[in-house]
């Protein structure tokens, strides 16, 4: 975790490389946390003090301690974190361990600071497209290979079908408030025709985020420019910032970071890492109980094969097997005791241009050298699947009539919430109206009893806390509160009743 932050190696993890290919002694060590954890308690425990000790001991080191009496004494008062997608899928249990269990522990330290946690509407939207386009490529991925930056492989393996999908879409609220999000509806934003308010943004994510959408990128910069005008002005401290968007992509965290100057002039990014956070959080409270998972997940997830790789490394094979270069039992060999998961996991983004229909051959030739004497194993149902899928041809038309379901599906959700603002607004404003008279009538009657008997100087206490500005504060948040209330009973009742 801090060694994200601060910059330093923490002992004992001198040897992961931020970013880097991960090695062989990376992958023994984070199985070795695992093995320790489930059987070998007290060593566990050891490691866990040895490492978190550490932690505490480079932030000392590294900057001036007062630092930490700072951060462990400054509260978090009235602030609001809004999750990234990434982050949402990981609370949702929509990925594997390695990511959920470190987001679960995040979102419990965030609760116990009292955080508010929100989603913006179009980070709604960014998740139901994501989801949408699962059955489009769910064939792509292996349910026998493990991917870093999608969850088609996770939803795969835990049997999602293209129904369960649209389901998912189609109650998509109520989902995100069984969990305790609440959505900030912001319907004048739309993701799919943004403009930037500063179009250099948009430059340096497009180059930097080459694999990304156009969408994914409008996304992350209609984020940043959100939390920059509900902030209002820059901080220099983050519990002074009132809001953020917090993030697991590393990738955009540093550029918000570095290209948007904030390294230069020290104040707060807009986007904060989900890392970070829980650096900050648990030193704010190091009695707080959290698994190494939550440190070592930052680091697992580097061993994961990267999606860009496998999608060319994919390509590549299905070409060499249409030109009848390669055979079945040749690509049935590449999976034999995890052999190409293990030799793309050491491939990162920038290496795309590396990822050759040679190479492909070469990887070939090697498992067919390493298992010759297997050379005649039987293909699993899972591998018949994956060359199966090379024949497999998704329609331009295909595409384009789901992108049209979900268009329908979201123009039908915002007509809902516009027809339904007016009559909650008034079910709440009368409420909140009725709330306040009574409040009235309280101190009018607290009046007329403490000047009967004499005490009339009491009364002038009351008034003074209970003034017009007081009252007016009230009525607000009892008018906000029970618009929030009605506007998602009215919406979940409109939406049952619409056929979708």
């Amino acid at each position: 975790m801090c060694l994200v932050y601060w910059g330093h190696p923490i002992p004992g993890l001198s040897n992961f490389k931020n970013g880097n290919n991960i090695g062989e002694y990376d992958k023994h060590f984070i199985k070795y946390i695992e093995i320790a954890e489930n059987q070998k308690t007290d060593y566990y425990k050891s490691l866990k003090d040895i490492i978190f000790g550490s932690i505490i001991s480079v932030v000392i080191s590294t900057n001036d301690p007062r630092n930490l009496n700072e951060i462990k004494g400054k509260k978090f008062k009235n602030f609001t974190i809004f999750l990234d997608t990434n982050l949402i899928f990981y609370l949702l249990n929509l990925y594997y361990k390695e990511f959920t269990i470190p987001a679960k522990e995040l979102y419990e330290l965030i609760n116990n600071n009292d955080i508010e946690v929100k989603v913006f509407s179009f980070t709604v939207d960014e998740i139901c497209r994501v989801i949408n386009g699962f059955h489009m490529e769910e064939y792509l991925y292996p349910t026998n290979m493990r991917f870093d930056d999608t969850l088609y492989s996770s939803l795969k393996s835990q049997g999602w079908t293209k129904n369960k999908a649209k389901d998912f879409i189609t109650n998509i609220e109520n989902i995100l408030e069984n969990k305790g999000l609440t959505i900030e509806w912001l319907d004048d934003i739309d993701i799919e025709n943004y403009v930037p308010n500063n179009e250099e943004i948009s430059s340096i994510l497009k180059e930097a985020k080459p694999g990304k959408s156009n969408y994914s990128i409008n996304h992350d910069i209609a984020a940043i420019e959100t939390i920059k005008r509900i902030r209002g002005h820059n901080t220099r401290k983050l519990e002074d910032s009132k809001v953020i968007f917090l993030s697991a992509d590393k990738k955009l965290c540093n550029l918000n970071y570095i290209k948007m100057e904030h390294s230069n002039n020290g104040t707060v990014c807009e986007v904060i890492s989900d890392v970070l956070m829980t650096n900050i959080l648990w030193l704010k409270n190091p009695n707080i109980k959290i698994s190494l998972n939550t440190l070592i997940g930052a680091h697992s997830k580097e061993l994961f094969v990267k999606r860009r790789i496998w999608e060319k490394f994919y390509h590549n094979l299905k070409k060499l097997k249409q030109e009848n270069r390669i055979s079945e039992k040749n690509i049935n060999m590449l999976f034999y005791n995890n052999y190409i998961e293990d030799e793309l996991r050491g491939y990162d983004n920038n290496d795309v241009d590396k990822i050759t229909e040679e190479l492909a051959l070469d990887k070939i030739d090697e498992a067919l050298k390493l298992y010759a004497k297997d050379v005649n194993k039987k293909m699993t149902i899972k591998e018949k699947a994956l060359i199966k899928s090379m024949d497999l041809k998704i329609s331009k038309n295909e595409k384009e009539i789901e992108k049209k379901w979900l268009s329908r599906i979201n123009n039908i959700k915002k007509k809902i919430r516009k027809s339904i603002s007016k009559p909650a607004k008034k079910r709440s404003s009368l409420i909140s109206s009725s709330y306040t008279v009574i409040i009235i009538v309280l101190i009018i009657g607290i009046f007329f009893l403490l000047n009967y008997f004499g005490k009339s100087i009491y009364f002038n206490l009351i008034a003074l806390f209970f003034g017009g500005g007081t009252i007016a504060v009230i009525w607000k948040k009892i008018d906000k509160y029970y618009y929030e209330k009605i506007l998602k009973k009215l919406y979940s009742d409109r939406i049952k009743e619409i056929e979708i």
